[in-house]
């Protein structure tokens, strides 16, 4: 399994905060299953998305989103009963 993903941001300039950062980002995933018999299914996933920087000024902020990327690994066990 694969994807590709590009998503922008909801967040507008005048109420994004150090809270809630927010920018555009392109992700890309893959993962795979395996079945181990008729009954047992085994998975492993894995997401990497790559944030754009994201320059800031509004009445609460004057500055830059920058390194904000993230990995998510996932795994999993299915059994039918």
């Amino acid at each position: 399994m694969g994807g590709l993903v590009y998503d922008e941001t909801p967040v507008p300039q005048k109420t994004i905060g150090y809270e809630l950062p927010d920018s555009n980002s392109i992700a890309v995933s893959m993962g795979g299953r395996y079945e181990v018999n008729e009954k047992i299914d085994v998975g492993l996933s894995a997401l990497y998305s790559m944030r754009e920087s994201r320059d800031v000024k509004n009445s609460s902020l004057d500055g830059t989103f920058k390194g904000g990327n993230v990995l998510m690994i996932s795994t999993g066990i299915g059994y039918k009963f």
